[in-house]
């Protein structure tokens, strides 16, 4: 989840606590997103998003191709005008 930008007044220190972890398997892939806001300050939060990927079917050159592990740090500091 990630915020609009200029909506800083929707992060409080509760929701930037919050760590969401979504696995999906199925016959052929594995699916694992996790999300995770965490409260720096008053004026700065931190947000870290992992997705993994991991194809099970067909050759093990497809499944190499196919496989992803991606993460994202975002650092978001409140700046005033």
């Amino acid at each position: 989840m990630a915020l609009p930008r200029g909506n800083w007044s929707s992060v409080s220190s509760i929701v930037v606590m919050q760590d969401v972890k979504n696995l999906s398997i199925s016959e052929f892939f594995r699916h694992y997103i996790s999300s995770k806001f965490e409260y720096i300050s008053d004026k700065e939060y931190k947000y870290t998003q992992v997705i993994e990927i991991v194809y099970k079917g067909g050759s093990e050159e497809a499944q190499v191709d196919g496989n992803l592990r991606q993460k994202l740090e975002e650092n978001c500091i409140k700046v005033v005008h």
